[in-house]
């Protein structure tokens, strides 16, 4: 079953997208939100697999989301102008559909969406490069050019500088595959590239101006680690 959000104001576009997810079978719904803001916090604390967004939105429009969310799902946007096509793109939208939206429309959308959540990216090593398959894309990452890992469900963010790659994979196949020397688990969620490491305060570790949690579990083993007096 893949998790679902409907981010949709129109009472009665959210129960026709409702009664679609429950008509296809592999879609579990999660909840419906109506409001932009809520929605953005929702996201913030859930992972959910794939996402319908609302252009139009109360105190935060679909568009505006998307801009502020650092890891996206897949997202199919619904609205009512079919112009807004082009942006949904921009916005690495999967699909967008217009309403009133017919269910075979509604399915190919899904299943595009699925088509991504199945595609199985390789993560391989060679000379302190990391090769990773995101977005359809072969790209070559310098070791040294990764400042952390973060966890989100079934995929992971390799997060530089300059940007943020989403990849298939787990934090327990990602432990295995990266050189012990360079890379610590720090959280569940989290693997830092100890040389990025800035600051350590508290329980938590600054990497270019990002705080992350030092996890309980993982504290005694960073600071032996970073041979800390």
């Amino acid at each position: 079953m893949y998790k679902v959000l409907i981010v949709e104001d129109d009472k009665i576009s959210g129960e026709l997208l409702k009664q679609y997810c429950f008509k296809t079978g592999f879609l579990e719904v999660v909840t419906v939100i109506e409001d932009g803001m809520e929605a953005v916090q929702f996201l913030s604390e859930n992972s959910i697999d794939i996402l319908f967004l609302d252009v139009n939105l109360p105190n935060l429009s679909g568009l505006e989301i998307m801009k502020s969310l650092n890891t996206l799902p897949q997202i199919i946007l619904c609205t009512s102008d079919i112009n807004y096509g082009p942006q949904a793109f921009e916005y690495n939208a999967v699909d967008y559909i217009v309403k009133p939206t017919e269910y075979p429309r509604f399915l190919k959308a899904v299943n595009k969406a699925v088509e991504n959540l199945n595609e199985k990216s390789t993560i391989t090593i060679e000379h302190g490069n990391l090769f990773i398959k995101s977005n359809g894309r072969l790209v070559n990452l310098n070791f040294d050019d990764i400042l952390y890992i973060e966890a989100l469900s079934d995929y992971v963010t390799f997060c530089t500088k300059e940007k943020k790659y989403i990849v298939h994979s787990t934090m327990k196949d990602l432990e295995t595959k990266l050189p012990s020397a360079k890379f610590i688990r720090v959280h569940r969620s989290f693997i830092v590239n100890i040389d990025k490491i800035e600051l350590i305060e508290d329980s938590c570790i600054i990497i270019n101006k990002t705080t992350i949690t030092i996890g309980l579990t993982y504290k005694d083993i960073l600071i032996q680690r970073l041979n800390v007096l």
